[in-house]
């Protein structure tokens, strides 16, 4: 199709060390997304973040945990 496209790799331990490295340990797995990113985000890239649920997100070296306490999206039930 002529797109560019972006692939991201991560080997075994690194994968080990962002499981170790989750600000969430109690969360169920379910309610637990992690975003892997290309390259480490700035340090203030979550400032102007408004969160409308309960969701809590932590930055990391080069990802984004999420975890929805109840459901995803931003109506709470």
């Amino acid at each position: 199709m002529g797109k560019p496209v972006g692939v991201l790799l991560r080997t075994g331990a690194e994968l080990e060390a962002v499981i170790a490295r989750n600000p969430f340990p109690e969360a169920a797995p379910n309610r637990l997304i992690i975003m892997f990113l290309d390259r480490a985000p700035p340090k203030d890239a979550l400032a102007d973040l408004v969160i409308p649920g309960s969701e809590r997100v932590k930055l990391d070296v080069r990802e984004l945990f999420i975890h929805y306490p109840r459901r995803p999206g931003p109506i709470e039930s």
